[in-house]
């Protein structure tokens, strides 16, 4: 793992990184990305404009995986057989960016985790005992409202999915780790390729009235 936050180079070299914004103050919101770059493409845009709308009361964890290449430059596309480790297996011993955010308790209100997946679908899940009851129904809306608005058919659930494996639900799961109140968002290709703006604008409306108040 490249730790020098030197993106280019891990892209050349197929490595992976990781990137930590966080103001020592910030106990609000953090928003993580465990499988950036070619693993989960488009995850780490949607986590990057989320966290950038709040300045200093949204932290940023993420890492971003790259494929390696072939001997005539062409791509592997092996990121995900490389470097996918999955949620409830992240651990601050591996990564020494996410060691100094995390604790034995969530160090932050809310936390946001996006990810991708192969289903067809978007499901929004994470904590199932959320202190802030309202806050995955509330985030479904409004993906599905801009989603409509942008005539997509994409289905958006609310967990428990059907893929049960992926509702986020379990307390090691990072996002679980990090945040009192917890959102993974699961979401196919064609929601993150096409419509990865809305999305992230989407949490962004119903984020922003709980860590404005």
């Amino acid at each position: 793992m490249i730790e020098d936050e030197n993106e280019g180079q891990a892209k050349d070299m197929g490595d992976l990184i990781e990137k930590l914004n966080h103001d020592v103050q910030n106990h609000k919101l953090i928003v993580l990305v465990p499988h950036g770059g070619n693993i989960e493409p488009w995850t780490d845009v949607e986590a990057e404009y989320v966290a950038n709308q709040f300045g200093d009361r949204a932290s940023l964890w993420l890492c971003k995986g790259f494929s390696s290449s072939k001997p005539n430059g062409d791509s592997n596309e092996d990121a995900s057989e490389r470097w996918h480790i999955t949620s409830t297996q992240i651990s601050e011993k591996s990564f020494p960016k996410l060691n100094t955010i995390i604790g034995d308790h969530p160090t932050f209100d809310y936390s946001i985790a996006f990810h991708g997946w192969t289903e067809n679908s978007i499901c929004v899940g994470g904590n199932p005992n959320n202190p802030d009851a309202d806050l995955k129904c509330d985030i479904r809306g409004a993906i599905m409202k801009a989603l409509e608005e942008a005539n997509s058919e994409i289905e958006v659930q609310v967990s428990p999915c059907s893929e049960g494996n992926f509702n986020g639900d379990r307390p090691e799961n990072i996002v679980n780790r990090l945040g009192t109140n917890s959102i993974q968002i699961e979401q196919c290709k064609i929601a993150r390729h096409d419509y990865h703006d809305a999305i992230a604008k989407a949490v962004v409306n119903v984020i922003g009235t709980r860590i404005n108040a």
